[in-house]
């Protein structure tokens, strides 16, 4: 797990830019900051993570290049999403997969830290491939998050205890995803 306390030099490391730029933004009220009884500038990740999602800043020592796969049946979703991801995750190897037999493939070969998954496919489901993610541990353990234009309070609690962390209900706007994916850097 990540240090929950920054020092604004830490701060300026995952940034990649100066200490006195990192203690311009605290002071102009950009990143929260707190003082410690000695003076010193503390920044929690939770509000670095706050001022990298609020401004798009690219922070690839704060979100680690980690694997995202979206898994979607339709097009103009995976390519939605993957919009928003390449923002939030300027760094990350993005996956798209069009069902649930190719992303399996995809999750059996690539190191996936973060996984978008719609429910309702042809073939192999995302049902299906939850339960092969739970099962197998030689998938990982990525953060999952499900999506479905079915909302059902069954399904929620089905995809929860397979493991699933986050359930959006389609159509979700780019706030709602940036919300789930900022989840998945609190608690790397």
């Amino acid at each position: 797990m990540s240090k929950a306390v920054l020092s604004t030099y830490e701060a300026s490391v995952i940034l990649n830019v100066d200490i006195s730029t990192v203690k311009k933004w605290v002071d102009e009220g950009k990143i929260k900051a707190f003082r410690t009884p000695g003076g010193h500038r503390r920044i929690t990740r939770v509000d670095l993570i706050d001022f990298v999602m609020e401004y798009d800043f690219p922070a690839p020592g704060l979100t680690g290049s980690t694997g995202i796969l979206i898994v979607d049946d339709e097009e103009n979703v995976r390519k939605n999403i993957k919009k928003v991801v390449d923002r939030k995750f300027s760094d990350a190897v993005i996956y798209t997969a069009e069902d649930g037999f190719t992303a399996g493939k995809i999750l059996a070969s690539e190191d996936i830290g973060v996984l978008l998954l719609d429910i309702r496919m042809p073939g192999v489901d995302g049902m299906e491939v939850l339960r092969q993610v739970s099962r197998d541990s030689r998938l990982g353990a990525p953060y999952i998050i499900v999506m479905t234009g079915y909302p059902d309070e069954e399904l929620e609690k089905e995809v929860e205890e397979l493991g699933a962390k986050k359930f959006l209900i389609k159509p979700f706007g780019v706030k709602e995803l940036s919300d789930a994916l900022k989840e998945t850097l609190i608690t790397q």
